[in-house]
């Protein structure tokens, strides 16, 4: 029986059948159905349009879906290879998308015994290959086979029809650098200075990709020992003229003999310095040398196209969005190569200087210092009439924590950015009349009342308990353990060396507890000026805390001291196991490290970069 002599009702019976039977897991008897009508195998079994093999490629059985295709090419049912779902995918695309590269080969090895070698061209609605899906999902082995079987590189089967996004575009955006690599390696220039419909090229897109670089990610040291031994696995399966060193650009050549001379660098760092160097390459004019896409008003190059967009880009340049994003390495070598780029600006007539300040960004500061135009970088204006102390007075932030410290960190970096500026800065208004200090004071005015309140809560909360902690000390201080000799009137356990841990740890219990008392105290009646959010208030505080701790886990050592004495001669394991159990409540204290620590990082330390903190 086929799907011709079957009237509409039986088709709609078996493939209601078919859902069922795939849906419940029941794949044998699905099988059985397709073995027993063989003219079904395009028939669609669900409202996606997915036939059987669809079905069984989208749910990842590859036993079955490889006998689908062996029933396929016993019945000769070559369509069925090229039906497409509602979405355009046709059974390779499926293939593609989960990864595999078993189905991969079983389907395309069909196709061709069946005569036709151009699916591996079919795109889905969305204007996508198999290949460019096989990239998109991040499934290298897929995507190599995939490119081994395109016939014709100049069909740009690596590109999406519907936006003009590259599988460097996707790859790099999904974070799969080492299939960046090898598309880089695979297909040069003509992917390297691509640009999509919106007018975004890879090096955009990498801008924008802190985490792609050590120097521009917050990692820790077991981060960057796993980020140096990251390695990309050479290309197997790949003709050897389509990747060797004879083949590849000069540009790629000149920048792998510089990485391999540096040694020591991850991989896949050295292949997006490669790409940013081409990519810099393309965006220079032929005859002046002026620099292309990094305006706000610019011609984009279309890479190996040769077109070109004209007329006002308003979109941000690669070294805007790297500044944003305080990527070091972009940014070091987009003003090495390019030193005109340093005075572009952006839509707003913003500098590469307001975005750093926009964005506190001090590496990247410390860069631009270096560079010639630094004087006129401090003293431009954006459209608005806005220097850079204006951008930092305007800014602002909420960062990990308390609003007391947010506060600390405004007042810091708009310190740190007044230090740079020429002193008439200060005082130069923007076209609405406005200075610095005015914006400063009064887009923060909530801000520093919210820190005003959390102030005086925690110094509240912490004075009561400074003040019991005292109490105790005091009354621990003037109780001796084994009381005085009646004739001396000395301690009777004195000279022990638990007698003197517990003399000595009661005292400073009692004199850190007062100090920490005090300094709270001092705390909620000081005026609170804004300006007292800097140094004076986060000191206090700092001091008032670690009085605290201190005071705290003295009380604690002192009463283990003298207790001690109660458990003399007995099992050591078990003294020390109960010591533990008491002074579990001071672990507790640990709640508190956070910030305790932010607080002295904000207090004595120099201007971070915003790792913590979250634009509003």
């Amino acid at each position: 029986m086929d799907s011709i002599s079957m009237d509409a009702k039986e088709l709609e019976m078996m493939a209601l059948s078919l859902y069922h039977s795939t849906h419940q897991g029941y794949w044998k008897e699905a099988l059985t159905t397709l073995r027993r009508n063989p003219g079904i195998h395009e028939m669609p079994i669900n409202s996606s349009g997915d036939t059987l093999l669809h079905v069984a490629l989208n749910d990842k059985k590859d036993e079955w879906a490889e006998e689908i295709v062996d029933e396929i090419k016993k019945y000769q049912s070559w369509s069925a290879l090229g039906t497409k779902n509602n979405r355009g995918d046709t059974p390779l695309h499926c293939a593609a998308s989960i990864g595999s590269l078993k189905m991969c080969v079983a389907i395309a090895e069909a196709q061709v015994r069946g005569g036709n070698t151009l699916m591996v061209e079919a795109r889905n609605e969305k204007g996508e290959t198999p290949l460019f899906l096989a990239a998109l999902h991040g499934h290298k082995d897929a995507f190599l086979y995939l490119h081994i079987l395109c016939p014709d590189q100049s069909r740009r089967l690596w590109k999406r029809a519907g936006d003009g996004e590259t599988v460097l575009h996707c790859t790099i955006r999904r974070e799969h650098f080492d299939l960046a690599f090898h598309s880089i390696l695979m297909y040069k220039d003509d992917i390297v200075g691509s640009v999509d419909e919106k007018g975004i090229t890879p090096l955009h897109i990498l801008a924008s990709k802190p985490s792609a670089f050590e120097k521009s990610s917050n990692f820790r040291w077991y981060n960057k020992l796993v980020y140096n031994c990251l390695i990309v696995k050479p290309l197997m399966g790949i003709p050897e003229q389509q990747y060797n060193n004879d083949t590849l650009p000069n540009w790629w050549k000149k920048s792998a003999q510089k990485t391999q001379t540096g040694g020591g660098e991850n991989v896949t760092v050295r292949m997006m310095v490669a790409m940013v160097q081409r990519a810099i390459d393309l965006y220079i004019g032929p005859s002046q040398g002026k620099l292309r896409g990094y305006g706000a008003t610019n011609q984009q190059k279309a890479g190996a196209e040769g077109k070109e967009n004209s007329g006002t880009d308003r979109r941000e340049s690669a070294l805007f969005i790297a500044t944003r994003n305080g990527v070091l390495e972009i940014v070091t070598k987009i003003l090495r190569d390019i030193p005109g780029a340093i005075r572009e600006t952006n839509s707003q007539g913003q500098s590469v200087l307001h975005v750093a300040v926009e964005r506190r960004q001090p590496y990247i500061i410390e860069i631009l210092k270096k560079d010639k135009w630094w004087d006129g970088l401090i003293q431009s204006l954006d459209n608005d009439g806005n220097s850079i102390l204006h951008v930092v007075a305007k800014t602002e932030f909420q960062i990990q924590g308390s609003s007391a410290l947010e506060m600390q960190h405004g007042i810091n970096w708009y310190e740190y950015v007044k230090s740079m500026v020429p002193l008439y800065v200060t005082f130069l208004p923007n076209n609405e009349e406005e200075t610095p200090e005015e914006i400063f004071l009064r887009d923060h005015k909530d801000l520093a009342q919210k820190s005003d309140e959390w102030l005086c809560r925690t110094s509240e909360s912490c004075s009561v308990v400074a003040a019991l902690v005292a109490g105790v000390a005091f009354a621990t201080s003037s109780t001796v353990p084994g009381g005085n000799d009646d004739k001396t009137g000395k301690p009777t356990l004195e000279g022990q060396p638990g007698f003197d841990v517990f003399a000595i740890s009661a005292l400073i219990a009692l004199c850190f507890s007062v100090t920490a008392l005090i300094l709270f105290l001092s705390i909620l009646t000081s005026r609170k000026h804004p300006a007292d959010f800097m140094k004076k208030l986060p000191v206090k505080l700092f001091i008032a805390l670690s009085s605290l701790f201190v005071s705290i886990c003295s009380m604690f050592i002192s009463f283990c001291a003298a207790h001690s004495f109660v458990l003399e001669g007995k099992s050591m394991k078990s003294v020390l196991l109960l010591y533990a159990i008491i002074c579990l409540p001071v672990s507790f204290t640990i709640v508190e490290f956070p910030l305790y620590m932010d607080l002295f990082k904000g207090t004595f330390m120099k201007i971070q970069p915003p790792y913590n903190l979250k634009r509003i």
